[in-house]
Formats: C-alpha cells, sequence, structure tokens
C-alpha cells in the first residue's frame, strides 16, 4: 500500500492541493490500514534486511572456499584436465557475454 501513499502525494503536488487536503488524504489511507499492520509489515521487513545481510556473506563466503577448494583439488588430481576445463569455461562465457559485431 505504499504506492497508494505514493501516488495521493503525487496528485497533490501536481494538482496544488493544500496541506490539509494532503493530510484529510493521508488520514484517510492509514484509517483504512490499521497501525498493528503498518507495524507488523515493518518488523517483517527488518527481520528480512538482516537475514539477507547477516547469512547473505557468510554463503557468499562459503561459495568462494567451495570454489577454491575445488579448483585445487582437481588441480591436484589432473593438471591438464583442470587447465582445459577453466580454459574452455573461459572461453564460453567470453562468447556468451561479448558481442562481436
Amino acid at each position: 500500500m505504499l504506492w497508494v501513499r505514493r501516488l495521493v502525494i503525487v496528485r497533490c503536488v501536481l494538482s496544488e492541493m493544500s496541506l490539509l487536503r494532503l493530510l484529510c488524504g493521508f488520514l484517510r489511507i492509514s484509517l483504512q490500514h490499521p497501525t498493528a499492520d503498518l507495524v507488523a509489515r515493518c518488523s517483517i521487513d527488518s527481520e528480512h534486511l538482516s537475514k539477507v545481510f547477516s547469512q547473505g556473506p557468510v554463503q557468499a563466503l562459503g561459495g568462494v572456499v567451495m570454489v577454491v577448494g575445488a579448483l585445487f583439488q582437481m588441480a591436484v588430481l589432473d593438471p591438464v584436465l583442470t587447465i582445459s576445463a577453466v580454459g574452455l569455461t573461459v572461453v564460453c562465457l567470453v562468447f556468451h557475454y561479448c558481442d562481436f559485431e
């Protein structure tokens, strides 16, 4: 419902409505959605953001360690095959993302 509030504000600015009419429109929207709903949504959003910023870097670091460990193990087992696999991957990425026109 945030877009509704933004829409009300934009319409008020564009049509040069008075501050009193803007306040009445905001109060009308606020009365349709009780404060408890807004507080619940804000608390859920803050929980999701805390999960993203706390678990995201840990998972990214784990992924990097996994890739480096896999490359190391591949290099120990068969260096020629590792170089060819990494080289082929790089070539495929270059052809996929670069536009040769």
